[in-house]
């Protein structure tokens, strides 16, 4: 089998492995495992010259569905979805080929279909474990959540030994925040298949999350040299880099991330933070436009052109942005503490307070929150409010330069 956008083709089911004794004994080897063996090695050129060769001597169904997994390698879409309706012709109680044939309208969009070849293939064949296995994928797309999950657990249970349900498991499991049963998942899968940079990938990305730097980078760079073309492990590093302030290290990351994958919106928004920690105000603006422009509900870029605009000194289009982002998501403490500092900027001190208020309720925790309504209360002459902010964000996060600078300011202003 083999594993395409999330979905496992059936192209090696049911074959059975070359032995070496066997070949040097003369023994014949049936072409297609012939043709199995080629693929394996790389040569999927060779696997279907094998094929080709056979589908013109005796076409058999077998033949045309593993043909047809080898065009969707290739990208050859409208062949592929031709030999898969032939095999079904010639042999329409061959789940393998309905499994190949779902995969590739879901691969298209047409999930109806799909579910519906799916369904076809597991009642001809209850224990094909790749059925249930991109069934689950189409379930967890189209949001059925609790069905997806049954179907990838069915898959386990068939086929202990499949790394691509477990890695799916896992993910699953990590969107519903069952951090340790996704990283079970992820690690049993890398043992299962120590060579697969996904497996690597998706550990990784959940150390990311858990905020464990060291294991995230390790797991990330492995999936990296497995797979130098894995855009998601090459951007994610770059998030762990830039969460340790390695902020260099970070945009060469996500620079090879868009390079792989130029129309990720999410990987240009990441770039954009990158610039503006950088305090690369034109950058973070172009990189945070270019993503909106694929995306334009995407608040955290918002944000962020937001910021650049700020420091730039375009208030009116920062405002602009922080009202798109806040109708997206109205109780955004960060984004109403960012609108309270361009409001302030702009020279609009009572609608600033209110947003910094409006901040500091929704989140008591937010330094920055803290921190901008005791620069708003500075700006009022309310210097010992503005004072009991500063240290107030000072108490949930020690050493913050800004709140420092201003504190030192106000207490000078006040003596």
């Amino acid at each position: 089998m083999m594993n395409l956008r999330g979905f496992t083709l059936c192209l090696l089911a049911a074959i059975a492995p070359i032995r070496a004794a066997e070949v040097a004994r003369g023994k014949s080897i049936p072409p297609i495992e012939q043709a199995a063996a080629a693929f394996l090695k790389g040569d999927a050129a060779g696997a279907r010259a094998i094929l080709d060769r056979e589908i013109r001597v005796a076409p058999q169904a077998v033949l045309f569905s593993r043909r047809g997994a080898i065009f969707v390698q290739q990208g050859d879409r409208a062949a592929a979805r031709a030999d898969f309706d032939r095999a079904i012709e010639l042999d329409p109680k061959m789940a393998e080929a309905y499994c190949n044939r779902g995969n590739l309208r879901a691969m298209s969009g047409d999930y109806a279909a799909a579910l519906a070849d799916f369904g076809r293939a597991i009642a001809l064949e209850p224990q094909l474990a790749e059925a249930y296995t991109n069934r689950g994928t189409v379930l967890r797309r189209t949001g059925q959540l609790g069905a997806a999950l049954a179907d990838f657990s069915r898959a386990i249970e068939l086929d202990p030994k499949s790394a691509d349900a477990r890695i799916l498991r896992g993910e699953h499991f990590a969107k519903r925040g069952e951090v340790a049963r996704a990283a079970a998942d992820f690690s049993k899968a890398i043992e299962l298949a120590p060579a697969v940079a996904e497996a690597w990938w998706k550990r990784g990305a959940l150390f990311s999350l858990e905020n464990k730097s060291e294991p995230a980078l390790a797991d990330l760079s492995k999936a990296i040299t497995l797979d130098p073309k894995l855009a998601g492990a090459w951007a994610e590093r770059g998030v762990v880099h830039g969460q340790r302030g390695e902020f260099e290290r970070a945009l060469a990351d996500l620079d090879t991330a868009i390079r792989l994958a130029p129309r990720n919106a999410q990987y240009l928004a990441n770039r954009a933070a990158t610039h503006c920690a950088l305090e690369d105000w034109d950058a973070a603006i172009a990189d945070a436009t270019a993503a909106l422009n694929l995306n334009p509900k995407m608040p955290p870029a918002l944000a962020t052109r937001a910021r650049a605009r700020v420091e730039s000194g375009q208030y009116p289009a920062a405002l602009d942005d922080l009202r798109a982002a806040l109708a997206l998501i109205p109780r955004d403490a960060a984004a109403l503490a960012s609108r309270a500092r361009a409001q302030r900027l702009s020279g609009r001190i009572e609608e600033a307070l209110e947003d910094a208020g409006r901040a500091v309720r929704l989140d008591p925790n937010s330094a920055d929150a803290y921190t901008e309504r005791g620069a708003i209360r500075e700006a009022r002459g309310e210097f010992e409010g503005a004072i009991r902010d500063c240290s107030t964000a000072l108490l949930i996060r020690a050493g913050d330069a800004r709140a420092l600078a201003l504190r030192a300011r106000l207490h000078a202003r006040a003596a």
